[in-house]
């Protein structure tokens, strides 16, 4: 019984591990889960999860703000830069922005709404 628990247990901490892959987090706010990747003194060649190809895809480090580790570790790309006047937690804060937008912004709703106005004031613009 003993031994069949803890097999069990080695079994599905082995599984959770096969799970963790590798992400590139963009700037914009979005993630590309990586096969493979090396970074360059200016780019990143990388590979995704789901590539049939074998050439890598490359990024310059300018759009990358991080790698988040498999193992839950995180490499920064992005460098604090004064110019810009931007911390890192300032650009962590923007990137959630941007991810909270593409998920809950409607695109679609303006359609409909600019159809309807646009009917009306034809039908209006006589009187």
């Amino acid at each position: 019984m003993v031994r069949s628990f803890f097999l069990l247990i080695i079994v599905i901490l082995i599984g959770l591990q096969s799970f963790a892959q590798d992400k590139l987090l963009l700037i914009n706010g979005k993630t590309i889960e990586l096969k493979n990747y090396s970074i360059n003194e200016d780019f990143i060649f990388y590979n995704r999860k789901s590539d049939a190809r074998s050439k890598p895809r490359l990024l310059e480090k300018v759009d990358v703000f991080s790698i988040q580790k498999g193992d839950g570790s995180e490499v920064m790309i992005f460098k604090d830069d004064s110019a810009n006047g931007l911390s890192i937690e300032q650009v962590r804060n923007y990137i959630r922005g941007e991810q909270a937008a593409m998920r809950f912004y409607n695109r679609q709703a303006h359609i409909g709404e600019s159809a309807i106005i646009g009917m009306a004031s034809s039908f209006l613009i006589f009187y």
